[in-house]
Protein backbone atom coordinates (compact mmCIF):
# COMPACT_ATOMS: atom_id res chain seq x y z
CA UNK A 1 0.00 0.00 0.00
CA UNK A 2 1.43 3.36 -0.99
CA UNK A 3 2.01 5.83 1.82
CA UNK A 4 -0.01 8.59 0.19
CA UNK A 5 -3.07 6.33 -0.14
CA UNK A 6 -3.23 5.38 3.56
CA UNK A 7 -5.79 8.03 4.42
CA UNK A 8 -8.18 6.35 1.97
CA UNK A 9 -7.49 2.86 3.31
CA UNK A 10 -9.78 0.88 5.57
CA UNK A 11 -9.58 1.61 9.30
CA UNK A 12 -7.86 -1.74 9.93
CA UNK A 13 -5.19 -1.02 7.29
CA UNK A 14 -4.43 2.35 8.85
CA UNK A 15 -4.37 0.94 12.39
CA UNK A 16 -1.94 -1.84 11.46
CA UNK A 17 0.37 0.56 9.60
CA UNK A 18 0.35 3.06 12.48
CA UNK A 19 0.93 0.31 15.06
CA UNK A 20 3.91 -1.07 13.15
CA UNK A 21 5.45 2.41 12.97
CA UNK A 22 5.01 2.97 16.70
CA UNK A 23 6.35 -0.47 17.65
CA UNK A 24 9.37 0.00 15.38
CA UNK A 25 10.13 3.31 17.13
CA UNK A 26 9.71 1.76 20.58
CA UNK A 27 11.95 -1.18 19.68
CA UNK A 28 14.86 1.15 19.02
CA UNK A 29 14.56 3.12 22.27
CA UNK A 30 16.88 2.75 25.26
CA UNK A 31 15.24 0.04 27.37
CA UNK A 32 17.90 0.28 30.07
CA UNK A 33 16.28 3.56 31.14
CA UNK A 34 13.13 1.71 32.24
CA UNK A 35 12.57 0.86 35.89
CA UNK A 36 11.99 -2.75 36.91
CA UNK A 37 8.31 -1.96 37.50
CA UNK A 38 8.01 -0.39 34.04
CA UNK A 39 9.64 -3.43 32.45
CA UNK A 40 7.29 -5.82 34.25
CA UNK A 41 4.15 -3.82 33.41
CA UNK A 42 5.20 -3.25 29.81
CA UNK A 43 6.06 -6.91 29.31
CA UNK A 44 2.52 -7.79 30.38
CA UNK A 45 1.06 -5.14 28.05
CA UNK A 46 3.25 -6.34 25.18
CA UNK A 47 1.96 -9.87 25.71
CA UNK A 48 -1.61 -8.56 25.58
CA UNK A 49 -0.78 -6.56 22.46
CA UNK A 50 0.60 -9.66 20.77
CA UNK A 51 -2.58 -11.57 21.63
CA UNK A 52 -4.69 -8.80 20.10
CA UNK A 53 -2.55 -8.77 16.96
CA UNK A 54 -2.85 -12.55 16.66
CA UNK A 55 -6.64 -12.33 17.06
CA UNK A 56 -6.79 -9.74 14.28
CA UNK A 57 -4.57 -11.90 12.10
CA UNK A 58 -6.92 -14.84 12.57
CA UNK A 59 -9.95 -12.71 11.68
CA UNK A 60 -8.21 -11.51 8.53
CA UNK A 61 -7.24 -15.04 7.51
Amino acid sequence: MAKDSRHHAHTVCRAVAKSRTKVRAAATSDLWRMSDDEVAATLLEATRLRAQAEALELRLA
